[in-house]
């Protein structure tokens, strides 16, 4: 009887353990729904700065910003959301700015620590932004990063 108590002890001190270390996993990182979200936002994030090359790649051969995205697109490539489709918004402000927007799920990183599980390969503080539609703004003259 002692050894069959003991077993039955050990397994429920092992399963409150691994709870414990789940509900802990979740708090830091976030739920899996959270993390696909900030994968989904950072995925965003890249689009953006693959399209801001694009674009001042198209200024440099041609001097002027395009007048719309489908002059910038890679073949069959083109930028848009990678869950609703919708293309990228891309707003020209003058003979050499622009601006790039789209709906982010979640904020940024506010400090580019990691704390809240971000996959986003883009740390550059240029790169904040808030949940919701957000439009970075560029200058060709300050390459393919948003402007403070």
């Amino acid at each position: 009887m002692n050894g069959k108590n003991g077993s039955r002890a050990l397994v429920a001190i092992a399963s409150v353990v691994m709870l414990a270390a789940v509900i802990s996993g979740i708090f830091v990182l976030g739920s899996p729904t959270h993390q696909r979200a900030l994968k989904l936002d950072d995925q965003r994030t890249s689009g953006l700065s693959m399209l801001s090359s694009a674009i001042n790649a198209y200024r440099s051969e041609h001097q002027a910003l395009p007048a719309g995205l489908q002059a910038v697109g890679f073949g069959n490539r083109t930028f848009k959301d990678p869950v609703s489709a919708v293309p990228y918004e891309y707003i020209i402000t003058g003979s050499d700015s622009y601006q790039l927007c789209a709906i982010f799920s979640d904020a940024s990183d506010p400090d580019g620590s990691g704390e809240r599980g971000s996959f986003t390969s883009t740390n550059n503080p240029r790169w904040k932004h808030p949940a919701g539609r957000h439009c970075f703004v560029f200058s060709t003259r300050e390459g393919n990063l948003p402007a403070y």
